[in-house]
């Protein structure tokens, strides 16, 4: 299952895993016979990243000798939660901490429940849209979004210039037709003159 090396000066004791990893950080599937490397072992190990960053210390030493089951009154054996395991850290996160869920998520035992990368990455985006932290995607979508609008403007530009000019071209073709009506009233009303004066 796992071999045991020679700690250091320090008295440290390491375990050589099936998956690649340092234990604290790894999940309890990394040290079956059965261990595959998937990214479920990463989002793991992210949860425990996300937890030691935020406390800003790393992972207790101890948790290497702490258990990974309990033994219940019927004999039967329980496998303890992550989170219980790493209850002095994970409890010192205040409950409306945004990465508080994720983090429980990532260190869930059954890796069928942790998040996917691509699923974790979307919730991290949603949060940092949330809490106005700029991020690549962002100034992605922000340049996009400007590019979109520009292209819109010119085009409402060119729309209204088209419609200036129609009326500009309107507006001609009216004044022409008042003084066609001008011209006509004119001679009209000089026709009128001239009926007079034969009437007298």
């Amino acid at each position: 299952l796992a071999q045991r090396l020679h700690g250091d000066d320090l008295g440290a004791v390491y375990l050589k895993t099936r998956c690649p990893g340092t234990l604290v950080y790894m999940p309890l599937e990394a040290m079956s016979e059965s261990a595959k490397y998937d990214q479920s072992l990463d989002m793991f190990s992210c949860g425990v990243l996300f937890l030691a960053t935020l406390r800003r210390k790393g992972p207790s030493g101890q948790l290497m000798a702490m258990e990974r089951y309990e033994r219940l009154a019927d004999g039967s054996r329980r496998e303890i939660p992550e989170i219980e395991r790493r209850k002095d850290d994970y409890d010192a996160l205040a409950a409306d901490h945004p990465l508080k869920a994720i983090i429980g998520r990532c260190l869930a035992n059954d890796k069928h429940c942790r998040p996917t990368a691509a699923q974790l990455h979307v919730e991290l985006l949603v949060i940092a849209e949330r809490l106005g932290i700029p991020h690549q995607e962002n100034k992605d979508h922000t340049a996009c979004h400007l590019a979109e609008e520009e292209r819109l403007l010119s085009e409402n530009q060119e729309r209204l210039s088209e419609k200036d000019a129609a009326i500009s071209e309107r507006d001609q073709r009216l004044t022409e037709k008042d003084q066609i009506i001008a011209d006509k009233e004119r001679q009209l009303t000089e026709n009128e003159e001239l009926l007079a004066e034969k009437d007298q």
